[in-house]
């Protein structure tokens, strides 16, 4: 998972899509709406987080791994500080998604990107639409995502779903 690195100015960067389709939003929205957002999940992993940093760290389990990263505060300050800035920026954004009201049907649990992007993707549609979105079969399948996938479906919005590994494999 990719450590999010703040810009040197340190704003945070979001593409906002009514700031730069004003007038497809006014008009009602896209009418064709095409993806591969990306699959992350939104959580530090202590352990890929210091896999490049401090590997000893990252090869503990557990309580020792948590041990050994407290210790930090006093060992290594600057690396502890940075953790817990990278940290604090996971959790500001799972607050963010799960609060916002943009994302009710897919910011619960842990946190996929996927998911969250398939969901604004229903909401930058026209009436008039079409959305191909490439994403895990987990959008069906998992307890996160089943009332984003129940309200796709009840509404009639659905309108195909290939799992690729099934589709690939009956050819």
């Amino acid at each position: 998972m990719p450590v999010v690195v703040p810009p040197a100015d340190g704003l945070a960067r979001a593409f906002h899509w009514p700031l730069e389709f004003p007038d497809v939003i006014e008009a009602g929205g896209f009418d064709v709406v095409l993806g591969n957002p990306p699959w992350e999940v939104m959580q530090l992993s202590e352990e890929e987080y210091f896999a490049q940093r401090l590997p000893e760290i990252s090869a503990l389990a557990g309580v020792v791994r948590k041990r050994a990263i407290a210790k930090l505060a006093s060992d290594h300050p600057t690396i502890f500080a940075d953790y817990q800035e990278d940290k604090r920026r996971f959790e500001a954004g799972n607050e963010f998604f799960r609060s916002s009201g943009r994302f009710d049907l897919t910011a619960r649990g842990k946190v996929n990107t996927y998911a969250l992007f398939a969901e604004l993707f229903t909401r930058l549609m026209s009436g008039r639409d079409r959305a191909g979105v490439i994403v895990p079969t987990g959008i069906a399948t998992a307890d996160t995502t089943s009332a984003f996938f129940a309200d796709l479906t009840m509404s009639g919005n659905l309108v195909s779903f290939l799992n690729f590994f099934e589709f690939l494999d009956s050819l």
